[in-house]
């Protein structure tokens, strides 16, 4: 079996991830917009094929932004 080196850029959003995955050489593979919830990103690790290793930066932008909106209506 051959491992295939894959790259992913996510970027996050409220709503949505936004995704573009690269071979190592340089050829996109995947350019698209998923629900950022459990069903947009097992559909998006469907359509790459196969996973051995994901790396994730913790972001809480948006859920920090919605504890602030909640704050303020108290």
């Amino acid at each position: 079996m051959n491992n295939v080196t894959r790259f992913a850029g996510v970027d996050y959003h409220q709503d949505s991830l936004r995704v573009c995955v690269l071979s190592e050489d340089k050829k996109v593979g995947l350019d698209r917009t998923c629900n950022n919830d459990a069903g947009g990103l097992a559909s998006l690790l469907r359509d790459i094929g196969g996973v051995g290793e994901i790396a994730l930066e913790a972001c809480c932008g948006s859920a920090a932004r919605q504890h602030e909106k909640s704050a303020a209506s108290v």
